[in-house]
């Protein structure tokens, strides 16, 4: 079996035991060659095979790249897409001297983004925590036991080769988790946008008596939207194909070591 092999059973084989998913890593790990003990007599140092630290740390370090992907792709993304919707629904109106007064759209602007600050933040915890769960119960078992490599006891470093299929394997479980967990995770943000827009913004007023009142009213359901909105950012995220995300984790990798 070719490390290509043992990849994709391990991407695809979702009926695969853990264990089995181990002994295929384990038997590759075996060939010599994915050790960099091949000879190279004659080979320029520029074609030597890239490699990978061997540290204890290895099985976090690839979960935190996941996890760092997850956050720019889909929390940072859907935060923002969910709090721009709450914000353009808001609408306005600003009193002073018992008049009513016309403010610019920088003013307005200013208003919108102050009333909607604490819900974006709300948003990306309630998103971070789900994920973090997730890739807690089934990424980070299964990473830290297959980069928890016997064999390479006594090596510094290992091919790219050796680690690709693990983050390969690491990227298709939680592509798959995560999807799976789209409708609780939507469920989960309609209720909490929701509670967030009665008690904190939906006929908000800020009232200087004699002086300025700002009231604050969201004109439309924007909860209606949030089934799609999460649809449209996770399609995204899954757009990237697995061998460019794995590309980039393994540079990330690279260079948290060179650090």
């Amino acid at each position: 079996m070719t490390i290509a092999a043992a990849a994709n059973a391990l991407a695809f084989n979702s009926g695969t035991s853990k264990s089995d998913n181990v002994n295929i890593i384990y038997r590759e790990l075996l060939r010599k060659e994915f050790f960099g003990k091949r000879s190279t007599k004659g080979v320029d140092n520029k074609q030597k095979v890239a490699t990978i630290p061997v540290t204890p740390e290895l099985g976090s370090l690839i979960v935190a790249q996941i996890k760092a992907r997850i956050h720019t792709d889909i929390t940072t993304k859907l935060s923002a897409s969910l709090s721009q919707k709450v914000k353009a629904s808001l609408d306005i109106k600003v009193t002073a001297m018992g008049g009513f007064v016309k403010v610019g759209h920088a003013e307005i602007d200013a208003i919108q983004t102050a009333a909607v600050e604490g819900l974006k933040s709300r948003i990306s915890t309630t998103i971070n925590e789900k994920f973090d769960q997730i890739l807690s119960d089934t990424v980070t078992p299964q990473v830290e036991q297959l980069s928890s490599f016997p064999s390479a006891e006594n090596q510094k470093a290992i091919s790219v080769r050796v680690v690709e299929p693990i983050l390969i394997h690491a990227e298709t479980i939680a592509r798959s988790e995560l999807k799976m967990a789209l409708p609780e995770i939507r469920k989960t943000l309609k209720k909490r946008i929701d509670a967030q827009l009665n008690a904190q913004i939906k006929n908000l007023e800020v009232d200087i008596p004699g002086v300025l009142k700002i009231q604050i009213n969201a004109n439309v359901n924007v909860t209606s939207s949030i089934g799609m909105i999460i649809e449209n950012v996770y399609r995204s995220y899954a757009d990237v194909s697995i061998a460019v995300a794995v590309k980039s984790y393994i540079k990330g990798l690279q260079e948290g070591y060179a650090k």
